[in-house]
C-alpha cells in the first residue's frame, strides 16, 4: 500500500507540474493577445518546454489590415545574427584555420600595430568573441545607414580612434566586434560573408529562408511603429530611404533575415552536425557571461542561452531562450513600440520558470512617445549631425587626402540618398547641391594634383565645402 501510494504521489506531481506549465503558457497568451489589442506588438512567437509546444501569429506582416504573421514569415533578426557569426569562427578554429588566441593583427596588416594593442595586451579573437577588445563602435558612424564605402574605411577610423581600454578587461557591448569577425570569415575564405554562410551552413543544413536580404518579398514582415495609437509601417514613417538599406553586403554582426522556422531547426541542430563543441562552448559562457554570440543568464553553473536583436529605426526586434531541459523560446517582432519588446522571449521564460507574472513587463504609457523622437530626429537632425561629426573626422585624419576626400564623398552621397522622398522640388534642388559638390571634388582633384600625393592637406580649403552643406542641409530639411 506505501508503495502504491507513493507511486500515485509521484504520478500527482507529474500532473500537476504538467498543469502548472499549461497554465502558465495560457498566461502568456493572455498577455500577447492584450499586447496585440493595445497594438503595441505583432510578430511571431514559439514557445517549447519539456511538457508543451505552442506558437501563434500576432499582428500583420504588412499594414494594420493584413494577416499576422505565421512561422515561415521572415524578419530581419539584427545582433542575433551574431551567434551565427560566433559559430562560424569557432568552427574555424576546430578546423585550425584560426585560433581564438591569434592577435588581430595577423589579418588585418594595414592597421597601426599601435592601433590594435594597449598598455602591452594584444588585441585578439578572443577579445571579439567575447566583447572584451576595448574596441571603439566605429560602425555607428555610418553603415547602419546604409553606407557605400567599403571596409577600408572602418578600418581607417580604427586606425584614427585605437582601442579604449585594456583587451580582456572591460566588457562593453560592441556591433564593431563582430563586424571584424565577418570580414576574417572573409579572408580566410574568399568568399563574402553571406556566400560563406549560405554555402557552409544555411543550404547544407535546409534553413532556405536565412539570407542577408529577403529572398521572397511575398513572405516578408514589414517593420512598423506604433505612433499615437496608430500602427505604421516604417517605411512611411522615415522619409530617410538610407535607413531601409540595412542590408550590407557584410552585416556580421546584425543583418541576417530569417523565419521562426530556420531558427527552430538551427537550435535543434546545436552542438549536432559539427556546429560546435558545446562543452568548450558552456565553459567559457560560464568564466565570460558573453560568448560567441550568446549571452548566458543562468546562475552560477546553470547555463541559459540567450541573445536578443533591435534594429529599431526599421521596426524590427528578436531575441531567444533556450536551455538544457529541452525549452526553446523565439520571438520575432515587426513592431517598435518602445524599450520591451525585444527581450520579450526572456520575459516569458523567466515567467514560466518563476511564475511570477510582474517579469512579463506592463509597457508604460509613454512607449508611444520614442518613435517620434526617432522620427524628429532622422527628419531634421541626421544630416547635420553626420556634417558635424565628418568636420571632426577630416580635423584628425587632414594629413590623409585621400581619405579626407573619402569621407567628404560619403557624406555627400548620405546627403544625396536622403533627398529621394522629399517633395520633388526640395528633391531637385537637394540632387543639385549634391552634384555641384562633386563638381567641387572632381575641379579641386584636377587643380590641386599635387595636393592628393602631398604629405599634408590644408583644413583651410575644405572650410567652404563644410559651411556650404551644412547651410543647404538647414535650409532643405528646416523649411
Amino acid at each position: 500500500m506505501r508503495i502504491l501510494n507513493f507511486i500515485l504521489g509521484c504520478l500527482g506531481c507529474l500532473s500537476f507540474t504538467c498543469f502548472a506549465d499549461t497554465s502558465r503558457i495560457k498566461v502568456v497568451q493572455d498577455y500577447l493577445q492584450d499586447l496585440e489589442k493595445r497594438g503595441v506588438f505583432s510578430g511571431y512567437v514559439s514557445i517549447e518546454t519539456s511538457e508543451n509546444s505552442w506558437e501563434h501569429g500576432y499582428g500583420y506582416r504588412h499594414g494594420p489590415s493584413g494577416e499576422a504573421p505565421d512561422a515561415d514569415s521572415l524578419f530581419k533578426i539584427g545582433s542575433m545574427t551574431k551567434l551565427f557569426t560566433g559559430f562560424a569562427i569557432l568552427n574555424l578554429a576546430d578546423q585550425h584555420k584560426l585560433s581564438l588566441d591569434d592577435p588581430i593583427a595577423k589579418f588585418f596588416p594595414n592597421i597601426k600595430e599601435s592601433s590594435l594593442e594597449y598598455q602591452g595586451e594584444v588585441l585578439r579573437i578572443r577579445h571579439l568573441l567575447t566583447h572584451t577588445s576595448g574596441l571603439p563602435d566605429v560602425t555607428t558612424f555610418s553603415y547602419h545607414w546604409g553606407s557605400p564605402v567599403g571596409v577600408g574605411y572602418f578600418l581607417g577610423l580604427l586606425d584614427i580612434f585605437g582601442l579604449r581600454s585594456k583587451p580582456g578587461e572591460v566588457y562593453d557591448y560592441c556591433n564593431f566586434n563582430y563586424f571584424l569577425l565577418g570580414e576574417i570569415i572573409s579572408r580566410l575564405s574568399g568568399l563574402s560573408y553571406i556566400d560563406y554562410m549560405e554555402s557552409t551552413y544555411f543550404k547544407p543544413l535546409g534553413l532556405n529562408s536565412i539570407s542577408m536580404g529577403f529572398p521572397d518579398e511575398a513572405d516578408k514582415a514589414y517593420g512598423h511603429h506604433f505612433i499615437f495609437d496608430k500602427s505604421i509601417p516604417a517605411e512611411d514613417v522615415y522619409s530617410i530611404v538610407s535607413f531601409k538599406t540595412y542590408d550590407w553586403p557584410s552585416a556580421s554582426d546584425g543583418g541576417l533575415v530569417s523565419s521562426v522556422t530556420d531558427l527552430k531547426k538551427w537550435f535543434k541542430l546545436f552542438g549536432e552536425g559539427g556546429l560546435v563543441k558545446v562543452d568548450a562552448f558552456d565553459r567559457n559562457l560560464v568564466s565570460f557571461r558573453y560568448f560567441a554570440g550568446i549571452k548566458n543568464i543562468g546562475s552560477g553553473d546553470d547555463i541559459v542561452y540567450w541573445h536578443n536583436g533591435m534594429l529599431s529605426p526599421i521596426g524590427y526586434n528578436s531575441d531567444f531562450v533556450m536551455d538544457k531541459k529541452g525549452s526553446l523560446i523565439i520571438v520575432l517582432g515587426n513592431m517598435d513600440a518602445g524599450m520591451e519588446p525585444q527581450n520579450i522571449a526572456r520575459h516569458i521564460y523567466e515567467y514560466l520558470e518563476s511564475g511570477d507574472s510582474s517579469t512579463l513587463p506592463a509597457f508604460a504609457e509613454d512607449i508611444k512617445i520614442q518613435p517620434m523622437m526617432f522620427y524628429t530626429y532622422s527628419k531634421i537632425q541626421l544630416d547635420i549631425l553626420c556634417c558635424l561629426l565628418s568636420c571632426i573626422v577630416l580635423f584628425r585624419r587632414r594629413a590623409d587626402s585621400h581619405f579626407t576626400v573619402l569621407t567628404f564623398a560619403f557624406f555627400a552621397t548620405i546627403f544625396l540618398f536622403n533627398s529621394f522622398s522629399l517633395p520633388s522640388t526640395k528633391s531637385v534642388a537637394v540632387i543639385s547641391a549634391a552634384v555641384l559638390y562633386w563638381i567641387f571634388i572632381a575641379l579641386w582633384r584636377r587643380k590641386h594634383p599635387q595636393a592628393i600625393k602631398a604629405e599634408k592637406l590644408a583644413f583651410g580649403r575644405l572650410v567652404a565645402p563644410v559651411i556650404s552643406l551644412l547651410l543647404a542641409l538647414v535650409i532643405f530639411n528646416l523649411t
